[in-house]
């Protein structure tokens, strides 16, 4: 059968034009896949974020959490009063180091208890603790005094300064503090874990 100069002529164009559609996917196929893959990156990048941070055993740590901030902000806040009228110099680092022994203990027991809720080990995990808070507790007093001059030279605030520091630097430990409870003071073995899985709430199904 042959084919006519009238009909090859559309034929041919056809040909062309389906070819220029396959090179023009062809050339865009690249970005494409690139952003596939930088999606999936980030999604990954997320997953293994929230994988830190279990929903139920999250949310029992920030309520509890909760109480410590209030509890260990008051100890700060009376012991920097008792020391502070007693006219001593730098009486917020005292009151912070004298206040943090305290408040440790009460955190950990309030963790251990009704957060990652371990059994027994207690003085291993005790020093556990103090390890972690130790890690953010000297960075913490290291900037405390540098915070408290910022706010008095920079916002102009003088007696309020020491409780405005002290605020702000507990708010940022909050996330450290979890990571590093979870992951050192209050880890379970894998196999452990393992087997109590079917029956926690720390999951989401």
């Amino acid at each position: 059968m042959s084919i006519s100069e009238d009909q090859g002529l559309p034929l041919i164009e056809s040909i062309q034009s389906s070819d220029a559609s396959a090179f023009a996917e062809a050339s865009d196929h690249p970005q494409a896949a690139q952003g596939q893959t930088a999606a999936a990156k980030k999604r990954l990048r997320f997953e293994r974020l929230a994988s830190h941070f279990p929903p139920g055993q999250f949310i029992r740590y920030i309520v509890v959490g909760v109480w410590n901030t209030a509890f260990g902000y008051s100890t700060f806040a009376a012991f920097y009063y008792l020391i502070h009228r007693h006219n001593i110099p730098a009486a917020y680092v005292y009151a912070q180091i004298i206040a943090a022994f305290i408040n440790v203990s009460v955190a950990f027991l309030g963790y251990k208890w009704f957060v990652f809720k371990t059994k027994g080990n207690y003085l291993r995990e005790w020093l556990k603790g103090m390890a972690v808070y130790g890690s953010s507790f000297l960075p913490a007093l290291l900037m405390l005094p540098l915070l408290i001059k910022a706010l008095e030279y920079g916002l102009h605030l003088k007696g309020s300064a020491p409780y405005i520091a002290n605020a702000l630097l507990t708010s940022f430990s909050v996330i450290y503090s979890f990571i590093g409870h979870k992951k050192i003071t209050f880890r379970v073995p894998p196999e452990q874990e393992m087997s109590e899985s079917p029956s926690t709430d720390d999951s989401i199904t």
